[in-house]
């Protein structure tokens, strides 16, 4: 292999490499966007849950009887 090869083969081979960061950059990225979004919605779940008025009993399951 000549030195004109080597450099296109390395060229070639870096490129390939950036391009794989790239997208596993992106699809990281849209993970990350998947899980916030999922995050909130539990958020918002939590907070539409009615929570009985204190001292109103039997609405809260006895875990220990």
């Amino acid at each position: 292999m000549d030195l004109t090869s080597y450099i296109a083969s390395v060229s070639m081979s870096m490129s390939q490499a950036n391009l794989a960061q790239s997208v596993s950059t992106a699809m990281l990225a849209k993970s990350i966007d998947s899980i916030e979004s999922s995050g909130a919605g539990v958020v918002n779940l939590i907070n539409s849950a009615e929570i009985p008025p204190a001292g109103v009993t039997g609405h809260i399951l006895n875990v220990k009887a």
